[in-house]
């Protein structure tokens, strides 16, 4: 494992003199790019190498570069390796970079550049919201349908919480005569509407505009949680705990075996310093979640 210490101190040096240059201290932007991607590469080999033998790494250090926990700023590598710590900071300040880059680009309006870097940024992140980017320009500015509707349609199952991309995948399904699958977009993007002005509404103190909306998700969804968020609000906003507490009870038969059902409801008996509730309301929520396949379990961690 030596080698690994040679090339964990050569990749340092130069991840580190990198992280204090400037954009202009490169001869172009490329020059940039490719000084970021060589190093970024660089240390996911040298992850690589010491992966192929994992009993020389700490535990924390394995799950990281494994990616089985965050490889992010709470979850560091310290000690021997903590060299590979630089890749996420050269990529963080590279992103940095790119937004600063892209907001130059759409004053200039150089449209071929900025479908480059957000697919540069999606490669790197796997985020869809730069592919849905990609595909906005491809449909609003070169009016390529047929390739912004693929785009769109690659999307969906992530389930974007943006209006704006289900208001431009309905006029593209409207384009193809797409009618039923135009109007779920304009549901799905009247469904994010609401509850982005929800959450305004409660900010602003507006509870009982804030329930009606709710109501409304409720009507277009049939999900019991907009129910359950609408009993919070009372609870919570409204200081009225034994109201939301009969809502829950009135909803128990839709949405009691989820654990976050029982989880809040324990939240309800606390306001109301009713503990032993509160306690067995716990005690069902980490059943049901014990009983949950680890996929599922580690999926809402």
């Amino acid at each position: 494992m030596e080698d690994i210490d040679n090339l964990l101190e050569q990749f340092k040096q130069k991840a580190e003199a990198a992280l204090e240059k400037k954009v202009e201290d490169y001869p172009s932007f490329k020059d940039l790019e490719k000084e970021y991607f060589d190093l970024i590469n660089e240390g996911n080999l040298i992850s690589k190498k010491i992966l192929e033998n994992p009993e020389n790494c700490d535990n924390s250090t394995y799950l990281i570069l494994t990616k089985r926990v965050a490889y992010n700023f709470v979850d560091k590598i310290r000690g021997r390796y903590s060299a590979l710590q630089l890749v996420p900071d050269i990529t963080k300040k590279l992103f940095s970079i790119y937004r600063e880059r892209m907001k130059k680009l759409k004053e200039e309006e150089n449209y071929p550049e900025l479908i480059r870097l957000n697919e540069q940024m999606y490669q790197f992140s796997k985020k869809y919201v730069y592919r849905k980017n990609i595909a906005d320009i491809l449909y609003q500015k070169y009016q390529n349908f047929k390739q912004a509707m693929e785009i769109y349609q690659e999307i969906e199952p992530e389930k974007p919480k943006d209006p704006e991309y289900w208001s431009n995948y309905a006029e593209l399904c409207q384009e193809y005569d797409e009618f039923e699958k135009r109007d779920y977009c304009l549901k799905q993007k009247e469904i994010c509407e609401l509850k982005k002005s929800v959450q305004k509404l409660i900010d602003d103190k507006d509870y009982d505009e804030a329930i009606k909306l709710d109501e409304r998700l409720f009507d277009l969804t049939e999900d019991y949680q907009y129910k359950l968020n609408i009993a919070n609000i009372i609870a919570v906003c409204k200081l009225q705990p034994d109201k939301a507490i009969k809502m829950y009870k009135e909803y128990q038969p839709k949405k009691g075996d989820d654990k976050n059902y029982w989880y809040q409801l324990s939240d309800i008996y606390l306001q109301k310093k009713n503990y032993y509730k509160q306690v067995l309301c716990l005690q069902k929520a980490i059943n049901i979640e014990l009983s949950e396949p680890e996929e599922k379990s580690e999926a809402g961690v």
